[in-house]
């Protein structure tokens, strides 16, 4: 635990006095309130009652050390950080018709909120100045402001930071390659945006940085809290998408700001953390229970913030991973630093109360019900665990709300009667209901989203009848031919390219050994790659398109899912050709005329993008150097 000063605890007692020399009144109560089933909001609710009818109370009858009655504003409310609950329990206070100032708890938001939601405006619309930069200055981005006026000079005449940006992304300089990056990984999160919700997609971002180590060590509260709130403000468009959600939000906040109150005789609510260095004659310190971080551990690296790293292990060959030692003890770690920092954040909360103080815990019926009753485990790590501790070895008095509802018992099983015999009617029905067949098995069968590879009789029985890969070799070719230049002649060119991309990192030595310079450079001097030196080339470029499934071979549904594939080559030119480049020998026809329709979904998906016809579709073999015209040959 934290041991503080014996001068720093909270007594009430004849060593206070108020301004007539008297005993000051005051004093220290604990109340827990239980609710059934899996939303807080009995609870919540109930606390705010207690709250609102505590408050009037002290009002009409307690005086403070100054001996005047006790008004509003002598009467704070502090919660362990914004939250949904923590933002019901505002509302019900306020409509139990008390007089509130929501303070900067209601409108202004935390540093890990405005970095979140400046995330995902970039990734909305990045042509917005301020998000932008600040997003970049972020640590999803880590840039500093003398590299973000290097990058704004580069702005053009009419353009926008964002313009600046590409820009820089194109130069050779360390700037330009962390501008690159950057650029790369919005991307990456965009296609994950397309489908996934925001509080899914947040999670991602949480994870994929270890945000919330970042925020636990920056302000109070965790990367968990921030995307709760985060994603209650803005309700039921959290899974509508980027675009709705934010627009959402921006009118929520607008509105929160609009009503809030500003100063006056009000009873005011703030966070634990906020509190800090403020006292107030009466304080109530409300927990809502169990529900406390740990966003940052469901990664496979988690570091805690003195450098410590724990990694998960991945088995490649068995396709899976296991946690490790290393993980177990910096997971060990970041929860005693954790724990000790809520004791910290606890001690703060306590002492903030010159007279009366009142804790308040919401519990559901199971931890309620053993709330004081049985030992801690391990050292406490929550305010409600803490208390329970307290309450069991005799040192406090707690105050359980709702007993009768703790003490619920299932009655009796009633006893049945055996039935008599059947009616025709009722046996009829009864065999209906058993024939019944739904009408739409089918589409509830189908999967939300199909990889291109994987349709029609699946990725791995079309790799083995069709171009029997070995799937090392394959990758290999696909990085050289998706950064080499176009334009090298000969196997000597081929040799130069290729260490070249070695040199860069592009290739290892391994995939170096296993490309054959020699069948490249008769892939580069065939005729659609003549094609490709003259026009404008995509290279790898992946997709998303949504289709009905009858048309990708998943039974009659017309329902739409979700299909998505990466092309090796798009020839924009004089012609447009979509090349898939195959390190193999084709063999099946069967299995040809179904990768055919594979190959049509990538034509599909092309002229959707690019609004026109493509004119030919071919697969190329490193192996036989030959092309085949997938509508003409197939």
């Amino acid at each position: 635990g934290v041991n503080y000063a014996e001068e720093g605890h909270f007594r009430i007692g004849k060593d206070k006095k108020n301004a007539a020399d008297e005993p000051l009144e005051g004093g220290v109560e604990v109340h827990v309130f239980p609710y059934a089933g899996q939303s807080k909001s009995p609870g919540v609710y109930a606390t705010a009652r207690f709250i609102a009818a505590k408050i009037r109370e002290l009002c009409a009858s307690a005086r403070t050390e100054e001996g005047r009655p006790v008004r509003y504003g002598d009467c704070a409310v502090l919660i362990r950080s914004r939250s949904d609950s923590a933002e019901k329990l505002a509302e019900y206070l306020a409509a139990e018709g008390l007089p509130v100032d929501a303070g900067t708890f209601a409108d202004k938001s935390t540093r890990g909120e405005r970095q979140l939601i400046d995330f995902l405006t970039v990734l909305d619309n990045p042509r917005q100045d301020i998000p932008l930069a600040s997003f970049m200055l972020s640590p999803f981005c880590c840039f500093d402001e003398s590299e973000l006026a290097r990058i704004a000079a580069l702005r053009p005449e009419e353009g926008d930071f964002y313009d600046a940006v590409l820009a820089a992304a194109k130069e050779d300089t360390a700037v330009g390659k962390k501008a690159a990056r950057m650029l790369e990984m919005l991307d990456s999160y965009r296609l994950k945006a397309s489908f996934k919700s925001v509080p899914e997609l947040l999670q991602s971002i949480v994870s994929d940085f270890d945000y919330d180590a970042l925020v636990a060590g920056t302000e109070e509260g965790t990367a968990e809290n921030v995307m709760s709130f985060v994603t209650a403000h803005a309700g039921k468009e959290s899974y509508e998408g980027i675009g709705k959600f934010l627009a959402a939000y921006a009118e929520r906040s607008d509105e929160t700001g609009k009503a809030r109150p500003a100063g006056g005789d009000k009873v005011r609510i703030a966070t634990y953390h906020s509190y800090k260095g403020l006292e107030s004659p009466v304080v109530f310190v409300v927990n809502f229970g169990p529900g406390k971080g740990g966003g940052g551990d469901s990664g496979d690296v988690i570091i805690e913030n003195k450098g410590h790293i724990g990694l998960r292990f991945f088995d490649f060959t068995g396709r899976k991973k296991c946690d490790t030692l290393s993980l177990y003890a910096v997971k060990r770690m970041r929860e005693e630093r954790e724990r000790q920092e809520e004791m910290r954040l606890y001690y703060v909360a306590l002492t903030r109360a010159k007279q009366y103080l009142y804790i308040t815990a919401v519990l559901s019926r199971t931890p309620a019900a053993r709330f004081g009753r049985y030992p801690a485990l391990s050292e406490p790590a929550l305010l409600s665990d803490l208390l329970s501790e307290l309450k069991r070895k005799g040192k406090i008095g707690v105050v359980m709300h709702d007993e009768r509802e703790l003490a619920w018992k299932p009655s009796a099983p009633e006893k049945l009667t055996p039935p008599g015999k059947a009616d025709a009617r009722s046996v009829k029905m009864v065999k209906n209901a058993a024939a019944f067949v739904y009408p739409h098995k089918e589409a509830s069968e189908l999967a939300m989203k199909y990889s291109v590879s994987a349709l029609d009789g699946g990725a791995d029985d079309l790799a083995l009848s069709v171009f029997a890969d070995r799937a090392d070799e394959g990758i290999a070719y696909h990085k050289v031919m998706e950064h080499i230049d176009f334009a090298a002649e000969g196997r000597e060119g081929a040799e130069r390219e290729l260490d070249a991309m070695l040199a860069a990192g592009l290739i290892t030595p391994a995939e170096r050994e296993q490309v054959d310079a020699e069948a490249v450079a008769r892939c580069l001097a065939s005729p659609v790659m003549r094609l490709a030196r003259e026009s404008t080339c995509y290279r790898e470029r992946s997709f998303l398109m949504y289709v009905p499934a009858d048309e990708v071979g998943q039974g009659t549904s017309r329902d739409k899912v979700l299909v998505q594939g990466v092309i090796d080559l798009f020839i924009d030119g004089k012609e447009r050709v979509i090349v898939d480049f195959k390190n193999s020998v084709l063999r099946s026809d069967e299995a040809l005329r179904k990768y055919k329709k594979q190959l049509q979904l990538y034509k599909k998906a092309v002229e959707s993008s690019f609004s026109g016809k493509v004119d030919r579709i071919l697969l190329y073999s490193f192996k036989t150097g030959k092309t085949l015209d997938v509508e003409r040959d197939i």
